[in-house]
């Protein structure tokens, strides 16, 4: 398990940018979640179709650092960053008002 690594700044600010992507969405879904009964299973019900996307360019990006030309995933690690910064940016608009009404 050796496999050669073709970026690995590609690969540093893909791992980054996910990790900011996948923490941002989870909390701003489990904040919508709090006040409800059923909110164990509805959080992953909302958070999955979510994260499908993040997750599809979080890999295919890797598999460029790791695999292939750099230019094949930069433009998937920009759809991450897009996801990271759009979550980011309503996570912080809406969080207060979400946690008023919980």
């Amino acid at each position: 398990f050796d496999p050669p690594l073709s970026d690995g700044r590609l690969l540093a600010v893909t791992v980054a940018v996910t990790t900011v992507a996948i923490a941002t969405s989870g909390t701003l879904y489990a904040a919508v979640t709090v006040g409800s009964r059923v909110r164990d299973t509805l959080a992953p019900l909302l958070l999955l179709p979510v994260l499908a996307p993040v997750l599809l360019g979080a890999t295919l990006a890797t598999d460029a650092a790791f695999f292939g030309p750099t230019s094949d995933g930069e433009p998937w690690m920009l759809l991450v960053g897009v996801f990271a910064l759009l979550f980011t940016g309503v996570g912080m608009i809406a969080f207060g008002s979400l946690l008023e009404e919980s």
